[in-house]
């Protein structure tokens, strides 16, 4: 629905205006008006309404007036007028004005030889107020939102408020074009407006912002990048350091087994898979180490990346300590992880064995 924003007709500047949605403010006084030119008798004044009974003009000045539509609406007693806006005949009270400045009204007789009466009673500015708003808040809404930061320790982040900011500030001034006044009218530049309300103030900063938004959301976009393959590695590592923990775990209790085994059983105790797989582990934990702080991710379905191997690496040493074996009995599968062929158990293994957290899996 249009809205229709009413001038006092003697306002002096708009910023003194009280602008109200449709209001029929005071029209001007009588004693306002200029006579020239009268006969046949002398101009009378009803109320708001002029009459002169010959020929004759009257005129009136409104000052200052801003860029575009507007509509003078007369009296219901107006009779014979021909009304006139800086000198172009107007018939439907409707005029335009393509600059801001006054308004100059000018009354004669339609039919010089009747008399006529004129009467003002509105002027209205006519925009619509709500049509802008709505479009403005289309506008707003294309704009891309503002990406969400996934790193804790971004720098980004007041950049990203200062935006939030912004948007917010865009929003309420398109929410105060609701109230419809001279002063928003020409402070959003309205006057100069199109019919696809792009062209005003608001528009131009919604254009504006929409380009801020993708350059901050080019900066973030690497940024999160980075920051989601630094936490899918690190779970990746996690994962790796996970299985060295127990295997260094499996080899601590297997290790603190055997030192309770007799100095005659040397062999046992400096069994050289049991000291391979130490070295083994070591191995694998510093190659683990190295990928901290790769900037790849770790992908094993991808070509060269090293953690298919590693893995592989850790699920055969965990399984040389874990795998269940051919034998029914845990001291035998312990005994043929570590002994030589020529070895024999000692006598206290199956108790150190139950002692152990190790079992031969299922």
């Amino acid at each position: 629905m249009q809205k229709k924003y009413v001038l006092p007709l003697l306002m002096v500047t708009p910023a003194v205006a009280q602008v109200m949605e449709a209001i029929n403010l005071d029209v001007p006084a009588a004693d306002s008006w200029s006579f020239s030119g009268v006969t046949g008798g002398d101009m009378t004044i009803d109320g708001d309404l002029i009459s002169a009974p010959l020929g004759g003009t009257i005129t009136n000045t409104v000052k200052a007036l801003p860029k575009g539509n507007y509509k003078l609406v007369t009296l219901a007693g107006t009779v014979n007028a021909a009304v006139s806006v800086n000198g172009k005949a107007i018939t439907d009270g409707r005029f335009t004005l393509d600059a801001k400045g006054d308004a100059v009204i000018t009354v004669v007789a339609a039919d010089n030889s009747q008399a006529f009466s004129f009467g003002i009673q509105t002027l209205e500015l006519v925009f619509d107020f709500e049509a802008a708003k709505q479009a403005l808040n289309t506008q707003l809404g294309k704009v891309d939102a503002v990406a969400e930061l996934r790193d804790p320790a971004t720098k980004l982040t007041e950049e990203r408020a200062a935006l939030l900011k912004e948007a917010a500030d865009i929003a309420a001034a398109i929410e105060a074009i609701g109230e419809g006044s001279v002063k928003i009218y020409e402070e959003n530049g309205f006057d100069s407006d199109n019919d696809t309300y792009t062209g005003n103030k608001i528009a131009k900063e919604i254009a504006a912002y929409a380009e801020q938004v993708k350059a901050f959301n080019e900066k973030v976009a690497p940024e999160n990048e980075a920051y989601d393959i630094k936490v899918a590695n690190e779970a990746t590592i996690k994962g790796f350091n996970d299985g060295i923990a127990e295997l260094n775990k499996l080899i601590g209790e297997i290790t603190a087994s055997l030192e309770n085994v007799a100095e005659s059983d040397l062999a046992f105790r400096n069994n050289a898979t049991l000291t391979q797989l130490s070295i083994d582990t070591k191995a694998l934990e510093a190659s683990v180490k190295a990928l901290e702080g790769s900037t790849t991710l770790l992908d094993p379905t991808k070509d060269g990346d090293p953690s298919p191997t590693l893995s592989h690496s850790l699920q055969k040493m965990q399984a040389n300590l874990q795998k269940p074996s051919p034998m029914t009995r845990p001291t035998m599968w312990l005994t043929r992880l570590i002994l030589p062929k020529s070895s024999t158990l000692p006598a206290n293994m199956p108790k150190l064995w139950k002692q152990s957290t190790i079992s031969p899996g299922s």
